[in-house]
Formats: structure tokens, sequence, C-alpha cells
């Protein structure tokens, strides 16, 4: 398999940022805070940009006292789902675009203002033709620590300490291919009508295959359970970017029509298939 991680790199937190600045002038430090967050594109608290609101994130940080450490943990976070016709099969080649050193990027950022990892990947290989959808999973190890502010309850604050390999997951049973299209509603899918095809009059089947360029980039939360005590589930924020090009192949069988869709919010993902 020719999926290798070329570069693994820290993105620090803001409170690894907090802890730098020391007792300095706390408009010093609400400044080198928000520049922080600005260049290296984390998350606005509250969705605000302001200086006020990073005074705020100083203060929380300061009073932040440490309770326990929840261990390290490894975490699947899934950067690509390729997606086969019920009863068919489909092959997935992909490449870097042009003569770049990495397909896909990931930035992977811990909560509570924890520190991250940006990870990129080069991407150059044949997935084989198969009768499963699949996933490409990332291994990623974190280390959870509780915090408490005051009188308030417990706070997690997850720390990304690196990637640890690439692994693929045939899924035997999908939980969006196979249903009816009248499931996924126009708000929160696309449809991809460039690969679909009805076969409903037709037992013969048929073949279809695309190459194009995956240009795209999104962001989403990935939950996971620590399975501490009162710990519940904790998160981290991860963001994808892909510069690949793809090849795919589908096989469909006849007596039914296959449409494809993908999420409206992940214009990052390949079509998955809607069946009627």
């Amino acid at each position: 398999m020719a999926v290798e991680i070329v570069e693994d790199s820290e993105v620090r937190g803001l409170a690894d940022v907090f802890l730098q600045a020391g007792e300095a002038d706390p408009a010093r430090v609400a400044g080198s805070l928000r520049e922080h967050a600005l260049l290296e594109g984390l998350a606005m608290p509250a969705g605000r940009s302001g200086l006020d609101v990073f005074f705020w994130v100083a203060e929380r940080l300061r009073g932040r006292t440490w309770v326990e450490d929840l261990g390290e943990h490894v975490v699947d976070v899934r950067w690509l789902s390729f997606h086969v016709p019920p009863g068919g099969d489909g092959q997935l080649l992909m490449r870097n675009s042009g003569d770049r050193e990495y397909g896909m990027s990931l930035k992977i950022l811990g909560s509570g203002w924890g520190s991250g990892r940006e990870v990129k990947v080069s991407l150059t290989d044949d997935y084989g033709e198969r009768d499963h959808c699949l996933d490409l999973v990332l291994d990623v190890a974190v280390r959870a620590r509780s915090y408490v502010v005051g009188d308030g309850p417990p706070e997690i604050c997850t720390t990304v300490l690196g990637a640890r390999r690439v692994r693929l997951v045939s899924l035997t049973r999908c939980t969006l291919c196979g249903r009816p299209s009248e499931e996924f509603d126009p708000i929160g899918y696309e449809l991809d009508d460039q690969l679909g095809v009805d076969l409903r009059a037709d037992q013969a089947g048929a073949r279809r295959s695309k190459t194009f360029e995956l240009n795209a980039e999104d962001e989403y939360e990935l939950g996971f359970s620590i399975g501490a005590a009162d710990a519940g589930k904790v998160g981290m924020t991860v963001r994808r970017s892909f510069q690949t090009a793809c090849e795919v192949s589908y096989r469909f069988p006849g007596g039914w029509c296959f449409t494809p869709f993908r999420p409206a919010y992940s214009p990052a993902d390949l079509p998955f298939w809607a069946v009627d």
C-alpha cells in the first residue's frame, strides 16, 4: 500500500501559547492568543475573533485547576470513504495531484484549547476491485486531561500527540448505501448525477468510470469516548484538505436505479449510493 505519512507537525493550542506567555500584561496575552489563533486558523471561541473574547479565554485558562491525567488513547480518524454500489463492485485509484509530495492534509485540533497536529499524506495507490464499501482511517494518539474552573464541573482537554498508522477498513454493512433516495433530503445531501444509472428496465447491468481531481476541503467534529468515569464524550476538530487525482470505476447490477449522493457539508467525500 503506497499511502505514506510524509509530515506530522505540531499545531500549538491556545493553552500552550498561554503557558508560554507567563505573567505578561493581560492585553499582551490576549493579543498573543488572538494572533496565534488567526495564524493557525483555529476555531474562534464562540465564533468571535475580537480581542475581548481572548481576554475571556486567558481568564478561563488562568483559573483552571488540574484534576487528573486520563491517559493516552488511540482514536480512529476517518479521512475518506469509497462507496460501492450494492450488489456490484468498484475500484478506486488515487495519486497526488501534479508533482506534489502529498495529496491530503489533516489538521486535527484538540479540545479545551489543547494542541493538535497537521498530518500530510502521500496518496499513490490502487485499492483493488472490491464488493464492499471502504473506510480509509488514520490512527491518532491523543492524551486527555481533566480540569475544573472554580466550582464548575470537570472539563476535558485533549492534546493530539501524533499519527500512528493508516488503515483500510472494509465495511460489511454501510449505513448509507442501499437506502431509498427519498430518505436523503436535498438540504442535507447533494445529488451527484454524473455517475447515476437507472437499470430498472435492464437486467444486464452496466459499468461506469470517471477520472477527476478531488480539490476540496471541509471540517467536522469528531467525538469519542475515553472510557473514564465521569469523562463521557470528548472531541477534536478535523480539517481535511485534498489535492488528489482520482480514478473510480463501478459495476452496477441490473434491475435497480442507482443514485449517487454526498453530504452537503462534506465536499471532500466521494459519493454513496441510494437504490430504488
